[in-house]
């Protein structure tokens, strides 16, 4: 079979003006024929005659009675912020450790032994300067701050990069920024004020808890 599909592709390549003519011209007539059955183009994906279909279809019928309703990966993504929970790889790096994010269980309570003890306590884990999760609280505006903007120390000092944005959203239901970030000794670091350098631009910042919806919990756990 790879034989075969060798010999395509290299065919392919020595024709490859006409092959890119055939494909264009395909999607001249894809689109022309689209145009003129008078169709109209949608983002909505159904499969008919599914469970998950069927589902879907009770979801969006019911919830609107409960205030509900779908919702998108976008704002699934600004719902998670607004809790403070985390995308690994997003906001972390591949230095973070649970005490980073506030999750000292496991390091401070367990006495017995487990997969990753000794990680947890190597010099380099209780480092003060560790980058850890904290939340980003504008001060001039209505703007969102830039992800992956640098945080640096705050006004007269030298600007070297303390850390970075990894999340920042507009909160609708806060109806303002949100953003977390990982910073040096973040935890330790609630009310500092935060310089945030981005392509030559420098605004500010407040550092605060990463929760900014609901930081009691209450709706939560209504």
């Amino acid at each position: 079979m790879s034989h075969y599909l060798y010999r395509l592709a290299a065919l392919a390549f020595r024709r490859r003006r006409l092959v890119l003519a055939v494909w264009l011209g395909a999607a001249v007539a894809a689109i022309a024929l689209a145009t003129a059955s008078g169709g109209k183009t949608n983002d909505n994906f159904t499969i008919p005659g599914t469970e998950a279909q069927h589902a879907a279809n009770v979801l969006a019928d019911k919830l609107p009675a409960f205030g509900g309703g779908l919702f998108g990966l976008e704002a699934l993504m600004i719902l998670r912020a607004e809790k403070g929970y985390i995308v690994v790889g997003k906001d972390t790096d591949g230095t973070t450790m649970p005490h980073d994010l506030g999750l000292t269980g496991p390091r401070d309570s367990r006495a017995d032994e487990y997969i990753g003890k000794r990680s947890l306590f190597m010099p380099v884990a209780s480092d003060p300067r560790r980058k850890q999760l904290v939340g980003l609280s504008v001060t001039d505006g209505d703007r969102p701050l830039p992800t992956g903007a640098h945080v640096t120390p705050g006004a007269g000092q030298a600007r070297h990069s303390q850390g970075y944005v990894t999340s920042s959203y507009f909160s609708p239901s806060l109806e303002r920024p949100i953003a977390l970030g990982l910073i040096e000794a973040g935890l330790s670091r609630m009310g500092e004020a935060v310089s945030i350098f981005h392509l030559g631009a420098e605004r500010r910042a407040t550092v605060v808890s990463p929760v900014a919806l609901d930081p009691e919990g209450r709706r939560l756990h209504a």
